[in-house]
């Protein structure tokens, strides 16, 4: 992940007057599933989705995996009670911790899109959701990881912080591979892979398909995917991420929280899951959120005993076949880091994304510039750890 920074002082302007039709606050769960029709209304039509935020997606993962001291934090129209901004926001220390820590969206590994829901007049619901952020953790410093830096709530969210005044500055910036869903697969690598990198990919298939019988299924409906979720999760929990313990399956909160999470998107046709199988054994999955024109590339595991035949490559080229072309998806997000070896090969599209570090008062550069060095030191010292580990497995393998 790159860490390339930025920083920049934003001139106070005059806040505009009709910031104050709406009012900021910060609920407990329990209370935000008590506006859980203008929480959907919000989640269905916002101006750019984020499917981790939604109410299907975020109270399974709020109940299970986060601290109880998360908030979920919105934006509300004083008379009607419509929800126009959400985003869950705790403090937390951000890099290795000596600089502090922030109030921040809860957004993290498990969910890499921290782009706050927002609706209408997205000035004015910024202005309010990070007024009952900082406000109510008493935090003059506030970080948005992964958000999307391409879209108009970026935008709205720089107007609305010059308006008051505020230092912003970027960490952890980075593209990410996306894929555009608005063409065929078949156009779409015709268009993007050159005539020997298809020839290699149907041979694979071809191999693939000599070790048995072999079955693409797409499924979308509750029932089907609850069986195929359940293959994804045997196929993750039998590889590297078994072998580090970091399966979903393996941890008691991790699989609750999945398996919630998927069985409410599933009841609103919000997720599909592409299970390949050799003579009915699976052998390759890939779990999809779908949330309207936008998806997210949210799951994947293989049978790494067939690794010479690329099943999870397998599985990412039928998954397209699925999904694009139809008139509905118009984009899917990998949520991978940059270099992907699976992914960047074969979605060429590119998404901006970076953590949004703002904060106000006489010392906001200063508070900024500390938080910046501490989260570019968390990536050195992950780096150097990462190197560590693959230097001690090839020893030991030696």
């Amino acid at each position: 992940m790159a860490d390339t920074l930025t920083l920049q002082q934003t001139a106070p302007l005059a806040a505009p007057a009709h910031l104050s039709a709406l009012r900021g606050e910060c609920l407990t769960l329990d209370e935000a599933l008590g506006e859980m029709q203008h929480w959907r209304a919000l989640a269905d039509n916002p101006l750019e989705r984020n499917a981790f935020f939604g109410p299907d997606f975020l109270p399974a993962y709020l109940r299970n995996l986060a601290p109880e001291t998360i908030r979920v934090a919105v934006a509300r129209h004083h008379r009607t009670g419509a929800l126009h901004a959400l985003a869950p926001v705790g403090r937390r220390r951000l890099g290795l911790g000596f600089a502090g820590s922030a109030v921040a969206v809860w957004s993290n590994n498990f969910a890499p899109l921290g782009t706050p829901l927002v609706q209408g007049d997205a000035e004015a619901a910024l202005d309010a959701l990070c007024a009952a952020a900082t406000h109510g953790f008493e935090s003059p410093l506030l970080a948005i990881p992964f958000m999307r830096l391409d879209g108009p709530v970026y935008a709205a969210l720089k107007t609305v912080l010059a308006a008051r005044g505020r230092t912003i500055g970027l960490a952890d910036h980075y593209r990410r591979a996306s894929l555009d869903c608005t063409l065929t697969a078949d156009a779409y690598m015709e268009k993007n892979l050159s005539g020997n990198r298809r020839q290699k990919l149907r041979r694979s298939r071809r191999t693939l398909a000599r070790e048995g019988a072999f079955e693409s299924r797409w499924c979308t409906r509750e029932t089907d995917v609850e069986a195929a979720f359940e293959a994804f999760l045997t196929l993750e929990a039998a590889g590297w991420k078994g072998e580090g313990g970091s399966a979903i399956a393996l941890n008691e909160a991790r699989d609750r929280f999945a398996r919630e999470a998927v069985l409410a998107l599933s009841k609103h046709g919000k997720v599909g899951v592409l299970v390949l199988s050799l003579d009915d054994r699976p052998v390759a999955a890939n779990v999809i959120l779908l949330d309207g024109p936008h998806g997210i590339a949210w799951k994947t595991a293989y049978d790494e005993s067939l690794s010479r035949h690329s099943p999870g490559v397998m599985s990412i080229i039928d998954g397209m076949q699925a999904i694009m072309g139809g008139g509905v998806l118009r984009e899917v997000d990998s949520l991978t880091e940059p270099g992907h070896p699976m992914i960047e090969p074969l979605w060429h599209e590119r998404i901006p994304v970076a953590t949004v570090l703002t904060a106000g008062g006489p010392l906001a550069a200063t508070r900024l510039a500390l938080m910046q060095a501490d989260i570019r030191a968390h990536h050195t010292a992950r780096a150097l750890a990462k190197r560590g580990v693959a230097r001690a497995k090839r020893l030991l393998n030696r």
